[in-house]
């Protein structure tokens, strides 16, 4: 994690704007991934400053907001960016005015949240109907590939390989849950083997990184945030979590948010119910990889996702 504390990151900051500037803390600092700070000048300008600690997820979000930047998506605007003297990367970004749809998420209306959804899925209809690419994975902040996967299958395994590794070697609770998952997920790779397109794909997308806002009474959506997993990838994955997640908790959110992506894609139901349970396992398995000290009450979603699978197989 980063050596820098709150008045040393406040002069990093001022050094790059030369301007006087206050900061405050936002975001999940916690979670040991990035610093994220909300930065005002003296004359009331703001803009987010946010500092990475993980290799390739800088390069994601600056490919990813430079490229959207030329569509009609709702996310912050690419203010500037560059690399510390130690190495590390950072970035400036348009500060979003409003909340994160997670933490207002009980005090919204059934009604305004349809419209919410209805807009979450326009927005990701946008961003996987912008086109198709000749790779999957990671990329340079210049949208050229880095892994140079021109085939989703490899480019998964290879992936998986890494969340089972960090996974399988650590002493956690459940372990014997989590290499059952592990050889199930694996004997099932096959189904990965289908022509799959690679299409721009957030990678995080849910109520952590929806920003919302509410005027006169009635709240709406306000920009998608933190794309630092964006990238190359299949957008059926990106469907299956939240689509099929709304559709456990409310039928009418879950038809709201297919209606608006409908406007951009059509959803093929007989191709994600296919990998909808695959997806499901793999996303609980990569949790528990990362969760059980950082974010406990995550980490039990994981475990819930694991052994909904492993009790149906």
């Amino acid at each position: 994690m980063f050596k820098y504390d709150e008045s040393q990151i406040k002069e990093i900051i001022k050094g790059i704007t030369k301007k006087d500037i206050n900061i405050k803390p936002i975001g999940n600092h916690h979670l040991k991934r990035h610093l994220v700070y909300y930065v005002e000048d003296t004359n009331g300008n703001n803009c987010v400053f946010k500092l990475y600690c993980k290799k390739n997820r800088c390069n994601r979000e600056i490919a990813c907001l430079k490229l959207l930047a030329n569509y009609d998506v709702a996310c912050p605007k690419l203010i500037d960016y560059g690399v510390l003297e130690d190495g590390t990367e950072w970035v400036l970004l348009e500060h979003i005015k409003g909340e994160v749809l997670e933490k207002v998420l009980n005090t919204i209306s059934e009604k305004d949240l349809c419209y919410i959804y209805e807009q979450m899925g326009e927005e990701l209809g946008k961003i996987h109907s912008i086109g198709t690419f000749k790779y999957f994975g990671n990329w340079d902040e210049n949208c050229n590939s880095i892994d140079k996967y021109t085939d989703y299958y490899s480019f998964f395994k290879k992936r998986l390989a890494s969340v089972l590794k960090e996974l399988l070697t650590q002493d956690l609770p459940n372990k014997e849950l989590h290499r059952k998952g592990a050889d199930l997920l694996i004997s099932r790779l096959s189904i990965l083997k289908d022509n799959i397109e690679p299409r721009l794909c957030h990678n995080d997308f849910d109520e952590r990184n929806v920003m919302v806002y509410k005027n006169q009474n009635k709240w709406r959506l306000e920009a998608i945030i933190d794309f630092e997993q964006g990238l190359p990838c299949d957008k059926d994955k990106e469907l299956i979590n939240l689509y099929f997640s709304l559709l456990d908790r409310n039928i009418r959110y879950a038809k709201a948010f297919r209606k608006g992506y409908q406007k951009y894609l059509k959803i093929d139901d007989e191709r994600i119910i296919k990998k909808r349970d695959f997806y499901r396992l793999y996303t609980g398995l990569n949790i528990c990889s990362w969760a059980n000290k950082r974010a406990p009450d995550y980490y039990k979603v994981g475990l819930k996702l694991i052994k909904e699978y492993i009790e149906n197989s």
